[in-house]
């Protein structure tokens, strides 16, 4: 297989493997929170990915590493003495587990779905680290991811049965903690690979990480929604709720495969960055007593313009705050400008 076929398939592979992770993790912990839906109808064709996919992943992860023209004995060899492999048997020995015991006990199966969902922090960008923090970040990343992104399709089957409503409201207290903990987790890690700004505007990877962050925000969005004016109708019109969430569903899917490639790139901390427009940010005007407090003000003016837009969302009957705020918004303009220098080649 040619080098460039043999990592689009792997990170095709990690995509699959991922989502198919999450949504065993979330069927297993919405039956736990809802316990009104079908479980083994989700459980069943997700192991049978999980089993699948996760071969395919390893044989493909093998070749990388040993000799794409030998597969079995790459597998043989990474399986053997490689640590990725070590931690892919091990992360198969938990689902394994966690199939078991939820034949008699769904709620317990938790424990080892959480587990081997989690080693996905052992591996990657995080663990070739060494830092603690990042890997404990990355664990609760992919936690959260399976316990809102992965719920969402045993949601819909659970919605089917007694008490919908409940069950969404339910949910949606778990999701706005989720939501939280991806958003924590991410500024953690993005603080650690990145790069700063020139890294998230200069690298592939940074310029993936905003793909992925644009798909977040999209989906926490769709999400809001969901809570504040679909649920309440839901007595009324369930049909709505339901292709909300199954539009969530795909664009959750649309996300793993972002992250799935920004985890195949170098992160932008270890590459040289492209700057990729004429200005840059510079802090050298604040060394002026009179520009310093120039900016001050543009700064507050920013700030009252946001508060403006944040009260006509709220509030129907202040929608003409938009007008001021793009005043000052138009005010302020010319004084942040002082923030922006020339970007010179170095």
């Amino acid at each position: 297989m040619h080098v460039s076929g043999l990592e689009t398939s792997l990170v095709v592979a990690r995509w699959l493997l991922l989502a198919a992770e999450l949504q065993v993790f979330g069927a297993l912990l919405c039956h736990r929170l809802t316990g009104a839906f079908a479980l083994w109808r989700v459980l069943v064709p997700g192991f049978v990915a999980l089993a699948g996919i996760g071969l395919v992943w390893l044989v493909l992860q093998a070749m990388q590493i040993d000799d794409p023209s030998t597969p079995l004995a790459s597998l043989a060899l990474v399986v053997q003495v490689a640590w990725v492999g070590h931690v892919a048997l091990l992360r198969a020995a938990f689902w394994l587990v966690s199939l078991c015991v939820a034949r008699w006990s769904p709620g317990w199966a938790i424990l080892p779905a959480a587990v081997a969902l989690g080693l996905h922090g052992a591996v990657g960008h995080a663990e070739a680290s060494d830092d603690p923090t990042l890997q404990g970040s990355m664990v609760l990343h992919l936690l959260a991811a399976g316990a809102w992104l992965g719920g969402l399709l045993p949601l819909r089957l659970a919605l089917k049965g007694r008490a919908p409503r409940r069950v969404a409201e339910r949910f949606a207290h778990l999701g706005t903690v989720c939501v939280a903990v991806i958003g924590v987790t991410a500024i953690v890690q993005s603080a650690a690979l990145t790069g700063g700004l020139p890294g998230l505007v200069g690298t592939q990877y940074g310029q993936m990480l905003l793909v992925k962050l644009t798909l977040f925000l999209l989906l926490v969005a769709l999400a809001a929604q969901n809570r504040f004016v679909l649920t309440p109708r839901l007595d009324v019109d369930a049909t709505a709720l339901n292709r909300s969430l199954g539009f969530e569903a795909v664009m959750a899917l649309v996300l793993l495969g972002a992250a799935a490639l920004l985890s195949s790139l170098p992160p932008g901390a270890h590459v040289q960055p492209d700057w990729p427009f004429p200005l840059r940010p510079s802090l050298d005007v604040l060394q002026d007593d009179d520009l310093r407090a120039e900016v001050s003000r543009a700064l507050l003016m920013m700030a009252g313009a946001l508060a403006l837009v944040v009260a006509a969302t709220l509030h129907r009957w202040l929608r003409l705050a938009v007008l001021p705020a793009l005043v000052l918004v138009w005010l302020a303009g010319p004084s942040l400008a002082l923030l922006l220098v020339p970007a010179e080649p170095t």
